[in-house]
């Protein structure tokens, strides 16, 4: 079980964020979120293409 350490501005700011200071647990936590940002970049990236496609000429 690996972790921040106690005490430090990173382990604070991951204990306020995340809820924990376990690594692992950050991570476990934080993918959502990066799920959700890739989600809207691919969509985003997908739109470009069609409009690119339908004004094509």
């Amino acid at each position: 079980m690996t972790t921040l350490p106690h005490g430090s501005v990173a382990a604070r700011v991951a204990k306020s964020a995340f809820g924990t200071i376990r690594v692992f647990g950050i991570v476990g936590r934080a993918l959502p979120f990066a799920a959700v940002g890739l989600a809207v970049f691919d969509a985003i990236s997908i739109g470009m293409c069609v409009y690119e496609a339908r004004n094509e000429k």
